[in-house]
């Protein structure tokens, strides 16, 4: 019989205290004007366009893009689950991420050519002070219970210790 792992009520209201934000990328296939960047993850803080930053992928690594005259930006929204930007039909994100790319420079009318969306539930945990409280306390707790067991990614940071198994 497999059981299953506990924590105390403590760790469980810490744990469903935590507050996320969703994310959404928007990838566009533009044409490459050799003004694209290799590979960069910039933020953008412009309060005109509703842009929080993008990935880029030039003419160098292939990973993205594979074509040699194309270049591909993964354009990225923070945003709700069932917000206004969240909800928006797939074509109505492309088209909002072409009209930004454009009025912030980095790309020009008819670069587009072609874009898809992905939706990430929960992606980024707010870190006000309450919330790293909170998550520093589930993660002891964690730590004390269950020793081997060793957090990764974004939020692993917020672990109060750090391990490095061989």
């Amino acid at each position: 019989m497999v059981s299953k792992p506990t924590v105390s009520e403590e760790a469980k209201r810490a744990a469903d205290s935590l507050k996320y934000r969703d994310f959404l990328t928007v990838m566009l296939i533009l044409k490459n004007r050799d003004a694209f960047f290799m590979i960069n993850w910039i933020y953008i803080h412009d309060p005109s366009v509703k842009l929080a930053g993008f990935k880029t992928s030039g003419p160098g690594p292939r990973k993205w893009c594979p074509i040699r005259d194309k270049a591909c930006y993964g354009l990225e929204y923070f945003c709700f689950e069932h917000d206004g930007l969240w909800d928006s039909k797939n074509e109505d994100l492309i088209a909002l991420a072409q009209r930004e790319l454009i009025k912030i420079g980095l790309a020009r009318e008819g670069d587009i050519l072609d874009g898809c969306v992905v939706r990430q539930k929960k992606r980024i945990q707010f870190t006000t002070t309450t919330m790293r409280n909170m998550s520093r306390r589930f993660a002891m707790e964690l730590d004390r219970r269950y020793p081997n067991l060793h957090l990764v990614g974004r939020t692993a940071c917020t672990n109060t210790t750090t391990r490095i198994t061989p």
